[in-house]
């Protein structure tokens, strides 16, 4: 997602896959769902499914809240989010993060209407494991209808990472 608060009153509801270490035995999925309270303000939920292996019964859920506050315009941000489960293959998980965002305009009437960048730093406290911090840098394009393509890399925690963490998604903004 992008780093920037939501306005007063809008939704948005997001969809990422992933494929933890590029392993495609094991198929991630997440959803987040966010509100606009107030034009700094912003709280949601998001949860991750993993399919540890494809056809087999084995499969891990986690959710939690999380909330972004708006601090300087026009959007640098500070946020924490939780994950609660149930296993204990899916750590519970508190983090914090502190990021800011631009966005370019482009052609407004036309197909890609705008180009976003997002970057940031954040700490994770994982139960049972090591805490890790790593910078992160993010895009996002916009389409018509408020449909978004949106992508993020992080730096890589060599304590708990193989591969250099990245994702990708579509989002669809409510008006």
């Amino acid at each position: 997602p992008t780093s920037a608060t939501l306005p007063r009153n809008t939704f948005t509801l997001q969809y990422c896959f992933f494929l933890p270490d590029n392993n495609s035995d094991v198929v991630g999925h997440g959803l987040l769902a966010a509100y606009g309270v107030t034009d700094w303000l912003e709280l949601g939920a998001y949860g991750n499914y993993i399919d540890l292996n494809a056809g087999a019964n084995d499969e891990l859920t986690g959710a939690g809240p999380f909330a972004r506050v708006r601090l300087i315009e026009p959007d640098g941000s500070i946020g924490a989010y939780s994950r609660f489960s149930s296993d204990d293959a899916l750590p519970e998980k508190v983090g914090a993060f502190a990021a800011a965002y631009t966005r370019i305009p482009l052609d407004e009437a036309g197909f890609v209407k705008s180009l976003g960048f997002h970057y940031g730093v954040r700490n994770v406290w994982l139960d049972g494991a090591e805490d890790t911090f790593n910078g992160f840098l993010g895009a996002e394009l916009q389409f018509p209808y408020r449909f978004y393509i949106v992508g993020e890399v992080s730096t890589k925690d060599s304590d708990t990472q193989a591969e250099v963490p990245y994702s990708f998604g579509v989002q669809w903004r409510a008006a």
